[in-house]
């Protein structure tokens, strides 16, 4: 077949297959019962997890009927004799001579438990379902794409290159309105859509109407995890990356009037909602990913990103910066995706391979953005890049200002960069100076970093990488320390950035003790460092959430009690304390505000903890109680020196006094009996990591493994398959 010769050419030389692992289980191709395609692919998993001995050329076609003396009516199987399997509400028909399966779902059908069988059973022949084009002929496009807040913003870059590769290959790009399909992105998996985020492009109004458009959606999340509801809308759901041949090839599979059922054991890696309630699993184990030289060869053009974002957009991300006069033209740009720290919160799932740009391409990519804005000898453009973590190839960076610096280019940009991981900014354990100046020669002034964490113990639950945690536990090093980020700040600082930190609250896998730490190092990092702050725009920001796809949601499907309106609770004696601290007064720089009154607040909340932890240790006689009150006093401690040196300071400071006068008489607290805390509020996570690694694929079973009569190869449910002699021609599928 033609179209799967063109999917192997482009594999191997611009995509790759790479494992899906929250799909590992359903391999082959799987056609179910089901109105959505999250509806199917919990299906598809929920069977394949249990039934052993699938392998890719496998064809499974699940039936859900109403009585189980419909049977006898319904099954089929193209060779016309199966192996029955039985169970509670279940039969699993076995074909002799194909990897063919047929399981029919009985009423009472609750899971797959021992199967009981072989019987030899003769059904009737298998028709092969004609289900003609799905898709007109030369349908025009639309391609958008979602801004997200949790995984990979770039996909507004992976919108513009698809609209230019369609455009290449000359098929039409159109509005929302006038559009046959519409190719959109989703990173994230929640079910608020690309069509209801707040910002409208200007060829997609903020409620499209999408009755009569095929609707087809890639991105990091649904691709990731398929169960999710980020993908409930979309007839298609690519898994991975759609550029470079596949994607094309598919769109013609589609529009065959000839189209088959059988066709569908060719593609790999998507799911497909069919009409008559059915959707198809194209071997979801599998999902689709650009190489090195694949995402390098993507072509875009200034105009395409301004289809997937509006101007509004640019003002929205120009209100997180620090004021400046406006620029003759903005544009958006995005030069790398993917990362391979895969912290455990992370919807994007982590562990993906990381990809960007060149120096050199960057710098056509500016000299693009200046040929369009027309830039005159005194003029700039703005660029706001929208890279997941931009500084995570530190060499790319300081080679594009070395370029740029000995470019006609110099000075006519001014950069701004939406996010910068910790780790990529240090080096050796401490910062990377020669990165942090190719920032200040690039002139950007406001680094973004994806903090979220401000204490070793939250930096190991939420931000290091899963994999590493499960094979080392709790004994393993954080991805960075509190010290590590203390001094990183201030080499930042001092090359005269400001430094606005992301900030999360509501872990539930650590003690109050870690809270506390992580309070007091926020204090002491904004003391120390006058153009430090928080993002703390409004109070949600701030809050942990489980987004769909991350590994912590996948734990904690199984504690649903840390869940409570779409964000964690905190846990442990003072589980509300969180909720006490208005973390959001350190979301100005010191440099713009009153350090003596943001203090002011901070000390309040701590006092509210501070009663709070009191009476529960006077009225139950509260271990955990009176750890708080001597981490409080031990942290007040070290917070003084930090005091001493700003004016207006002294009520706080008598009121410090007051306190260790009043629990001077309490033990210290140790390190270990801190970190033995710690151990035990993580234990869940820990353990819940550990069952929800990625699966793989099991051996087959000596169930599935009897021989046919006849020995004959065994091969996929392909239309391709030449017909055999012993079988009657209206058994042959394809």
């Amino acid at each position: 077949m033609q179209i799967a010769l063109r999917l192997r050419k482009d594999e191997g030389r611009l995509n790759r297959l790479q494992p899906n692992p929250s799909m590992s289980t359903v391999m082959g191709t799987w056609v179910v019962p089901a109105e959505t395609i999250p509806e199917a692919a919990a299906l598809a998993l929920r069977l394949a997890g249990s039934l052993r001995g699938l392998s890719s050329d496998h064809f499974v076609e699940v039936l859900q009927l109403q009585s189980a003396s419909e049977l006898d009516r319904c099954a089929a199987s193209p060779s016309g004799r199966v192996r029955r399997y039985r169970t509670a509400g279940l039969v699993l028909d076995v074909d002799w001579l194909e990897h063919f399966w047929r399981i029919y779902l009985l009423p009472g059908f609750v899971a797959v438990a021992d199967l009981e069988g072989p019987e030899e059973v003769v059904v009737g022949p298998r028709p092969d379902p004609h289900l003609g084009a799905l898709l007109p002929e030369n349908p025009r496009f639309f391609v958008g794409g979602l801004i997200s807040l949790s995984a990979e913003p770039p996909e507004g870059f992976f919108a513009a290159s698809t609209s230019a590769e369609l455009r290449r290959a000359g098929h039409s790009l159109a509005n929302a309105e006038e559009a046959d399909i519409w190719l959109y992105r989703v990173p994230d998996a929640r079910r608020q859509s690309f069509f209801e985020f707040g910002y409208a492009s200007p060829q997609r109004p903020d409620d499209g109407p999408r009755t009569g458009k095929f609707l087809v959606a890639s991105g990091v999340g649904p691709a990731s995890e398929p169960t999710s509801s980020g993908a409930h809308e979309c007839d298609t759901l690519w898994l991975g990356d759609e550029q470079h041949g596949p994607w094309l090839d598919y769109l013609k599979l589609l529009a065959r009037k000839d189209l088959r059922l059988s066709h569908f054991s060719e593609p790999r890696g998507l799911i497909q909602r069919l009409p008559q309630g059915r959707v198809v699993l194209c071997q979801p184990d599998l999902c689709w990913s650009l190489t090195r030289e694949g995402f390098e060869a993507l072509v875009t053009e200034p105009e395409l990103y301004r289809q997937v974002y509006s101007q509004d957009y640019d003002n929205y991300l120009r209100s997180l910066f620090t004021p400046c006069s406006p620029a003759k033209a903005s544009y958006l740009l995005a030069t790398s995706r993917g990362c391979t720290q895969g912290c455990s919160l992370c919807c994007s799932g982590g562990l993906k391979a990381f990809q960007s740009f060149s120096a050199t391409r960057v710098l056509r990519e500016l000299e693009a953005i200046a040929a369009h804005a027309e830039l005159g000898a005194d003029e700039q453009a703005d660029v706001f890049f929208l890279d997941s973590n931009f500084n995570n190839a530190p060499e790319r960076i300081i080679e594009l200002a070395d370029r740029l610096e000995a470019s006609p280019w110099r000075g006519r940009f001014r950069f701004f960069v939406r996010h910068n991981t910790v780790k990529g900014f240090l080096k050796g354990g401490g910062p990377n100076l020669e990165l942090i100046d190719a920032f200040r020669r690039l002139g950007i002034t406001d680094v973004f970093m994806g903090v979220d964490t401000f204490d070793d113990s939250s930096t190991l639950t939420l931000k290091s990488n899963r994999l590493a945690m499960v094979a080392k536990g709790t004994s393993m090093r954080p991805t960075y320390t509190a010290a590590e980020l203390a001094r990183l700040v201030e080499a930042l600082q001092a090359s005269g950035a400001n430094i606005k930190a992301f900030y999360l609250q509501n872990n539930p896998w650590v003690s109050d003790l870690d809270r506390l730490d992580s309070y007091y190092n926020l204090a002491e990092l904004w003391l120390r460092n006058p153009n430090f702050s928080i993002d703390a725009r409004y109070r949600d920001v701030n809050r942990l959430k489980p987004f769909a796809g991350s590994p912590i949601e996948r734990v904690t499907r199984q504690r649903p009690e840390l869940v409570r309106e779409g964000r964690y609770l905190s846990m442990g004696a003072l589980g509300e304390l969180d909720e006490m601290m208005q973390i959001e007064v350190f979301g100005q720089p010191q440099s713009l505000g009153s350090a003596v009154e943001t203090m002011a607040v901070f000390w309040r909340d701590l006092e509210h903890i501070r009663s709070a932890a009191a009476s529960r240790f006077y009225r139950l006689a509260c271990p955990d109680a009176r750890r708080i009150l001597v981490k409080l006093r031990q942290r007040d401690q070290r917070l003084r020196s930090r005091l001493l040196g700003f004016a207006g300071m002294e009520p706080i400071l008598q009121a410090m006094d007051r306190a260790e006068r009043r629990w001077l008489s309490l033990p210290d607290l140790a390190p270990a009996e801190q970190q033995q805390l710690f151990e035990q509020a993580s234990a869940s996570l820990f353990e819940g990591l550990r069952q929800h690694l990625p699966s793989r694929p099991r051996p087959l079973s000596p169930l599935y493994q009897q021989a046919a009569p006849t020995p004959l190869p065994l091969r996929g449910y392909r239309s391709s398959r030449p017909p055999l002699r012993q079988r009657p021609q209206e058994m042959i599928c394809g």
